[in-house]
């Protein structure tokens, strides 16, 4: 429940509202809170902390569904570093199915993927991560869709933290919707 909670809040927060304010009106707020760099910079910050504290989290992004849903901006985990992805490096995330999938929800709803291995442009990372995507649609105050928020979460942390629950002699299966 604690990262469903962490996505539902970021898709709240006055920063990340700003910026899709901003991002809509020339760079600009029109509320007169700042920059998209402005807030940007502020979720970046949001981002860090959450990456700090929550260790089983290994990137925050958001995500537009312009430009083929590309990444407006994303903190990740790098082993002991944390950091911001340079918008040089940003990619876009349009065809994939948690993209697909947190596009379809209302407001306050949350997409929970399938876990499987972290890829980057079409390839498995290494070393293999098994990853789950928690995601919840962006929606402006006109009730129009302006992206996603996303929390990448290290499926095997959680994993591990299941089985050390497991009382002696007992066996934990995990399936899928398919019981595979």
């Amino acid at each position: 429940n604690q990262i469903r909670d962490d996505a539902l809040l970021i898709s709240h927060m006055s920063a990340a509202q700003g910026m899709m304010r901003s991002q809509q009106n020339g760079g600009i707020d029109p509320e007169g809170d700042g920059t998209t760099a402005d807030f940007e910079k502020r979720l970046s910050i949001t981002f860090e902390e959450m990456l700090e504290t929550r260790g089983r989290y290994l990137r925050l992004r958001v995500i537009g569904v312009a430009d083929d849903g590309k990444e407006l901006l994303s903190v990740e985990r790098f082993g002991s570093q944390i950091q911001r992805v340079p918008d040089s490096k940003l990619l876009p995330k349009g065809s994939e199915a948690f993209f697909k999938g947190t596009i379809k929800l209302n407001p306050g709803e949350v997409y929970i993927s399938p876990p499987d291995l972290r890829r980057e442009n079409g390839r498995l990372t290494e070393p293999h991560v098994l990853l789950l995507r928690v995601a919840t649609p962006l929606y402006t105050a006109d009730k129009e869709l302006f992206g996603i928020v996303t929390i990448g979460v290290d499926f095997s942390l959680i994993l591990g933290d299941l089985r050390k629950e497991l009382l002696a002699g007992r066996i934990l299966y995990i399936t899928n919707d398919s019981g595979d």
